[in-house]
């Protein structure tokens, strides 16, 4: 089992991992700058919309540094990552 941690979502709600508890969590570390990143995107969002209804989670972790939100952000729009992504260290 992975230790609790607690971040903020792009919105600014706060979200722990615990709060997940009873589901399959896949926690994906990326950054909008990471080309390999970008190139998974599309996977991971085929196998969250493929299993989200049989308690499957994409908990996104943004290593973005603090001041690049707009670029994060705009990561998620352009990859249309359906699933929960917030940033390290906000």
């Amino acid at each position: 089992m992975a230790l609790d941690f607690e971040q903020n979502t792009p919105e600014g709600k706060l979200v722990k991992l615990s709060s997940f508890r009873g589901k399959y969590v896949f926690i994906d570390f990326w950054a909008s700058w990471c080309g390999p990143c970008g190139e998974e995107n599309p996977n991971l969002v085929q196998a969250y919309d493929k299993y989200k209804n049989k308690g499957f989670e994409i908990l996104g972790v943004s290593l973005d540094q603090p001041g690049q939100q707009t670029r994060w952000i705009e990561a998620i729009k352009d990859d249309k990552l359906t699933f929960g992504s917030k940033r390290m260290g906000e």
